[in-house]
């Protein structure tokens, strides 16, 4: 077995060495903020109830990071933890290949996002916080190595970064642009 995947394998088995009823509970529960139903439910939410553009923008760089996630599932084709070891506790046993973790680069660029644009130290530690226990969590429900969970978040992190990076030219160069067709 490749060297990485056994070290990873020994860290799922140790993180699920931490099994309880609570803990089983609460990380079967933060794993929906990773999932597309949540985003599904959240994105019209911010959209029609908050704000139009920060939900359009916000729906625009989820999209390309859920672009770049499957491009990179597709290039790495690895393995999950529960595909490995079918002893592992893997309560959902996500379909597809690991790295990176979805679930770990979603949360990091949503909330990443949504911090860089509101700019207040409780929306930060949200952006740290519910990142963190995605991907703690998915190595505890089997689905993910750390190597898929740091990917995922590394990932994450750089596309809202890029995406911050080039939004005001973007924005300003859209801005100048005519929707109408010209007849």
């Amino acid at each position: 077995m490749d060297g990485l995947i056994q070290w990873g394998l020994e860290v799922v088995r140790w993180v699920q060495t931490f099994r309880n009823p609570i803990w089983d509970e609460f990380f079967g529960r933060i794993n929906f903020l990773g999932e597309e139903e949540f985003y599904i439910l959240f994105l019209p939410l911010l959209f029609w109830c908050l704000h139009k553009t920060l939900g359009m923008r916000l729906g625009a760089v989820l999209l390309f990071s859920t672009y770049v996630n499957q491009s990179l599932k597709d290039f790495f084709a690895a393995p999950r933890p529960y595909q490995v070891d079918s002893k592992l506790y893997a309560p959902f046993k996500t379909m597809g290949y690991g790295i990176p973790s979805g679930h770990s680069q979603g949360t990091a660029t949503f909330w990443g996002y949504l911090a860089t644009q509101l700019k207040t130290r409780a929306w930060w530690v949200l952006a740290i916080a519910l990142p963190f226990f995605v991907g703690i969590g998915r190595m505890y429900l089997g689905d993910h190595f750390p190597q898929d969970v740091l990917l995922g978040w590394t990932v994450g992190i750089v596309v809202v970064a890029v995406y911050a990076m080039f939004q005001p030219r973007v924005g300003a160069w859209l801005g100048k642009q005519s929707l109408r067709t010209q007849i």
